[in-house]
């Protein structure tokens, strides 16, 4: 299986996993390795969720 995202081959995981990982939000298709998955994939997920909590956050306060 191939990385989506740096075209590399996926290996398994120190728990024997080698189907990979969602690589969404970077791609919405595919699978991606360990490494693109650490480096690329989680921060982006993230900085999405705390970017989207912020905003929701600031927007009950100013109800209040």
């Amino acid at each position: 299986m191939i990385c989506i995202i740096c075209s590399n081959k996926i290996t398994s995981d120190l728990d024997g996993w080698g189907g990979g990982h969602n690589p969404w939000p970077v791609n919405p298709k595919g699978r991606c390795c360990g490494k693109c998955n650490e480096e690329k994939v989680l921060p982006l997920r993230m900085a999405r969720y705390y970017k989207h909590k912020t905003r929701k956050d600031r927007i009950n306060k100013e109800k209040n």
